[in-house]
């Protein structure tokens, strides 16, 4: 089973962050009090995923619009890198 982190809300709803078994994405969503899925909020993908292991950047796919069972944007995030600090 995968690790997760839930946060209740008021309104019984929980909002949960999922990481994948592979670890290289985490899924943000809506969580009804009985534990189902009520809605994708957003997935974060980790540089170097396998369905693109040339990209070097974080992927963000946000669900924006709640009528919609598709993604309605996608970031493309650069990884900042301090090499005086990494060294």
């Amino acid at each position: 089973m995968a690790e997760k982190i839930s946060i209740p809300m008021n309104d019984g709803f929980s909002i949960v962050a999922e990481k994948s078994l592979d670890n290289k994405e985490m899924y943000i969503y809506l969580e009804s009090r009985r534990g189902v899925v009520w809605q994708d909020i957003a997935m974060v993908r980790a540089p170097g995923a396998p369905e693109d292991p040339s990209d070097s950047r974080c992927k963000v796919f946000v669900w924006a619009d709640k009528h919609n069972e598709d993604y309605t944007n996608e970031f493309a995030i650069g990884i900042f890198s301090d090499y005086e600090e990494d060294c």
